[in-house]
């Protein structure tokens, strides 16, 4: 009986800090299951999409706490890298189209000056052709030659623009 009664007391010094534990961890998980789970698995689950870029979905959680104006701020985010995502895409796509023109263009004189090029070169040795014939085909492949600097020089400057830093100042 002394052994139990000795237990006893023992039993009823602990159960008070066991109850005290037992209590705010079950009041911990039920915290989590019932305020923190849901946005931490949408925010998880926004963050592995935009990690993977994918910026094709919207964030909500319609809470006005804490976690409520974090998921507001990533969908801000969001939004944001979408739209710099989308602007950079045009942006290549207008590159491409300037590059694309530009290579056009530089075709035909290319081809006249080839054509010029060979002419001569097969008839000037062979005596077949004058002296003014020949100032004038020269004469012809300047300008195209000065046409080709032209686009070079374009091209040129607008790669110089692109490498301008801006600095936006409020006005």
């Amino acid at each position: 009986d002394s052994i139990l009664y000795e237990l006893y007391g023992i039993l009823t010094v602990l159960v008070v800090p066991i109850t005290s534990v037992l209590c705010v961890i079950a009041f911990g998980v039920i915290f989590y299951l019932r305020k923190l789970k849901i946005p931490l698995s949408i925010l998880d689950s926004a963050s592995a999409r935009s990690a993977a870029g994918d910026l094709e979905f919207e964030v909500e959680y319609d809470s006005r706490n804490e976690f409520g104006r974090l998921v507001a701020s990533f969908e801000a985010m969001r939004k944001s890298l979408h739209e710099a995502k989308r602007e950079m895409w045009q942006m290549m796509e207008a590159r491409r189209r300037l590059n694309a023109a530009f290579a056009h263009d530089l075709r035909t004189p290319l081809t006249v000056l080839r054509g010029y090029c060979d002419f001569l070169l097969k008839y000037v040795p062979e005596g077949k052709i004058s002296d003014e014939k020949a100032l004038s085909t020269l004469s012809t492949m300047d300008v195209y030659l000065k046409r080709l600097e032209g686009y070079t020089l374009s091209m040129s400057s607008l790669q110089k623009l692109e490498e301008i830093e801006l600095s936006p100042k409020e006005t």
